[in-house]
């Protein structure tokens, strides 16, 4: 590729041209308990105060980066992430023969980096958290059983480790519960237990759970709303979001406080009728029947009342950092399920079949991929194939299947 400069000169860091500012963020409850806090960040003086809190709490790598006198820590500056951004896209051009000439790749270089340190661009969530980390600081981490195609080879290869090929994907902890007219179910249970055709409520109504996948470990975070109901997600994680006379996808990355999440309110009416259709174990006094017979009426006639989905709107009132955790997300047929009765997207999980060329093969998966690219969603699938060391390729909903019987 051949690149022209636009907003740079060659020899001129675009960072050194502008003007910086050090700064605090902090966060602090209602009663003024502090929640968050960092001094001495290094940020363009162009930026607000809202864009500096977002990138101390939410983009800088808290563990594992040089520090000036050898020891480990966290970002502290933006300089560091865009050139840890820039730095890695640029260095991954140049392996891979993307640039014409070493001026072309310096031009990359150099415009991407004004680009986003002006605000005039920027990626999705999950490039800010994980991309560059390998390059910039040698932070690797476990593999995650990722698998990437090779540029060399042009064969699928599993990832030695967590950050030299990052897959970044949309997805919750363990613990997050899934709202289902049976209950709350934890989503790593559903995933663990591979609970394909699950029946659990949607943004309007009630769907069926069509994929599973594991993700690896991600930041999480916690999204604390009015009422003190929360959600915990990574930060791609899409949300439904109140924007005026509509509702609109957010990441949970981008949320900020004052946002209204939607809510739905009904579904412990459906939960409840299903409940009172089961039947009881042991015989219960006559009076105790009489009024579950009641209830179970009540319920009933309330059901067929209620002609279409109920919501509310919570205003958000921060988003704290958890921890990094294994996290797992499914896909739903509507593609959409609900957590603490909030309405979220799913990833799209898709197979690929152990083929290069044909339909369903590996390169027909760079096409599906690339129009699902946008949701910054996972392609992994209970049918998709893996392979272990003794047995070759199994496909992952039998390997989950397996796990769970043995468990």
């Amino acid at each position: 590729m051949k690149i022209q400069r636009r907003f740079t000169q060659p020899g001129i860091d675009p960072l050194d041209t502008i003007d910086w500012d050090r700064r605090s963020s902090v966060i602090r409850e209602p009663d003024g308990t502090v929640v968050f806090e960092m001094h001495d960040i290094e940020v363009p003086k162009s930026w607000s105060q809202v864009a500096t809190d977002i990138l101390a709490q939410k983009y800088f790598r808290k563990a594992g980066v040089p520090q000036p006198d050898g020891s480990l820590g966290r970002e502290t500056s933006a300089r560091q992430v865009m050139r840890r951004l820039a730095g890695c896209w640029t260095d991954w051009g140049r392996r891979y023969k993307y640039f014409d000439s070493e001026e072309d790749a310096a031009t990359f270089d150099a415009e991407i980096t004004h680009m986003l340190i002006n605000q005039m661009a920027a990626p999705n969530s999950p490039q800010w958290f994980n991309t560059g980390l390998a390059y910039a600081y040698g932070i690797t981490g476990p593999a995650q059983g990722h698998y990437f195609v090779d540029p060399d080879t042009k064969e699928l290869t599993r990832a030695k480790d967590s950050y030299s090929h990052p897959q970044p994907h949309a997805c919750l902890p363990f613990r997050a519960p899934v709202e289902t007219p049976a209950g709350k179910i934890p989503i790593g249970r559903i995933v663990h237990e591979n609970m394909l055709g699950l029946r659990v409520f949607d943004r309007y109504g009630e769907t069926e759970v069509e994929a599973v996948a594991f993700n690896g470990f991600k930041p999480v975070y916690k999204v604390i709303l009015e009422n003190d109901d929360y959600l915990e997600a990574t930060s791609d994680h899409r949300v439904l979001v109140d924007v005026g006379a509509q509702h609109g996808w957010v990441e949970v990355g981008s949320l900020k406080a004052g946002m209204h999440l939607v809510q739905r309110t009904d579904t412990l009416l459906y939960s409840l009728q299903q409940l009172l259709a089961k039947p009881f174990a042991e015989t219960r006094p006559a009076h105790i029947e009489a009024l579950i017979k009641g209830l179970r009426t009540t319920v009933e006639s309330a059901v067929l009342e209620q002609k279409q989905a109920t919501y509310q709107l919570l205003a958000v009132k921060r988003v704290d950092y958890v921890d990094e955790e294994p996290v797992y997300d499914i896909q739903t047929q509507s593609h959409t399920f609900l957590t603490h009765n909030l309405v979220v997207h799913n990833c799209f999980i898709q197979s690929v079949e152990d083929d290069l060329v044909n339909d369903n093969g590996i390169m027909d998966l760079w096409v599906r991929e690339a129009r699902l690219f946008k949701y910054g969603s996972g392609c992994i699938s209970e049918r998709s194939f893996v392979p272990i060391v003794g047995r070759g390729l199994i496909r992952l909903g039998e390997l989950f299947d397996e796990v769970s019987r043995n468990r």
